[in-house]
């Protein structure tokens, strides 16, 4: 198998042996062809990731794949099995980009009801419009709580971290919110 025909699908312990032994012994033109070769892979890891939609631009990938690369660059004397090190590595920056970006996604009520095709004929039951209204009107807090739980769909305990709230204190926003709201509905 040629280097350059390496993905993050079909790279093999035995492929790369030889050069991460060569590199680590001082050869720089075997630690440039490796450290290509990293990021080639880490790259196509990072943009397999972008196309199903897990990681938000191509940009996001590009850093990714560079934040590997500078990370082999640190250890790369200490790596003894190669694959096994790449594949944690990977693995480990595209779950802490995620939860990053999931901590920090925070919505548009009125594209979030568009996304989910709510509209006034929905029901009887309540008037979207005017729900839409009074949370525009709660305070930061009330409107964080209410959205990283009902449209986010987060535990207690999660708002509890991000707020670096109790979650008893989150509880309590929560469900004083949804009270305060439902009587202002009913006026």
């Amino acid at each position: 198998m040629k280097l350059t025909e390496l993905s993050y699908q079909n790279f093999k312990k035995a492929d790369l042996e030889d050069m991460v032994s060569k590199s680590q012994a001082g050869d720089e033109a075997a630690f440039a062809s490796l450290s290509q070769v990293i990021h080639q892979i880490s790259f196509g890891y990072f943009q397999s990731k972008y196309y199903l939609q897990k990681i938000k631009t191509i940009e996001d990938a590009e850093d990714l794949a560079q934040n590997v690369s500078m990370a082999f660059q640190k250890q790369y004397k200490s790596v003894d099995n190669l694959e096994n090190w790449l594949r944690r590595v990977l693995f480990l920056n595209f779950v802490n980009y995620y939860k990053k970006s999931k901590a920090h996604q925070f919505y548009d009520i009125d594209v979030v009801l568009r996304k989910r095709k709510v509209s006034e004929d929905h029901g009887a039951s309540f008037d979207v419009q005017k729900i839409l209204e009074i949370v525009q009107t709660l305070s930061g807090d009330k409107q964080k709580v209410l959205k990283m739980r009902i449209w986010d769909d987060l535990p207690f305990q999660e708002i509890a971290e991000e707020l670096k709230k109790s979650v008893d204190a989150i509880k309590k926003i929560y469900y004083r919110t949804i009270e305060e709201i439902q009587s202002t509905i009913k006026e």
